[in-house]
């Protein structure tokens, strides 16, 4: 009768760098514990847990094609709620430059470019525009919109359009007049003291 050898019975040279690595809790490898015998899992090997994983009526965990299962969708807004705080500070950065946008192309264009939102067509420019520069800023690292744009937007859009009435273009006209005369004048100077 022919008995094979137990596992025990086999002498297996030590092998230095796994048993050095062995003896030093901290470098020893994380292996992790195992699931219990009697646990639910997929094709990926990942242990069924109804609180992130999709039940059918029945109870029984829905898989996906692939064999794995199927995570519970959550509703937007609570997504919304759990973004991460560095995310919140892209997307704050984002409308405010979709604000800052809108604000100069209505001031220069007018009405025509306020953005428009249908819900019927399912056009929204502002939540695109916001999640465009959202993306934008996360790719380049950028948290925050700088106030002084915005202030400088404001100043623009409020002092633009009060050039189109005339006593301010008349004395606008008068002040760059009298600028001019006064540069021409410093030029004559300087030519003078080249030529002496």
């Amino acid at each position: 009768m022919n008995a094979e050898p137990i596992l025990e019975d086999i002498d297996v040279p030590p092998n230095p760098d796994i048993d050095e690595l062995a003896a030093i809790p901290e470098l020893a490898p994380d292996v992790g514990t195992p699931p219990p015998d009697d646990a639910l899992l997929d094709s990926a090997g990942t242990v069924f847990d109804p609180k992130i994983h999709s039940t059918k009526r029945d109870g029984s965990p829905s898989y996906t094609k692939s064999g794995r299962f199927r995570k519970v969708r959550t509703p937007k807004s609570s997504a919304a709620n759990d973004e991460n705080p560095e995310d919140r500070r892209y997307r704050t950065a984002a409308e405010g430059t979709v604000a800052a946008i809108e604000l100069m192309a209505t001031m220069i264009g007018g009405d025509a470019f306020t953005y428009i939102k249908d819900k019927k067509s399912g056009i929204d420019e502002r939540a695109s525009g916001v999640d465009a520069w959202s993306a934008w800023y996360e790719s380049r690292g950028i948290e925050d919109f700088p106030p002084g744009i915005v202030v400088a937007i404001w100043a623009i859009t409020y002092c633009a359009p009060r050039f189109a009435h005339q006593p301010v273009r008349d004395r606008f006209r008068k002040i760059g007049s009298k600028a001019m005369r006064g540069i021409s004048r410093v030029f004559k100077g300087l030519r003078k003291m080249g030529k002496k």
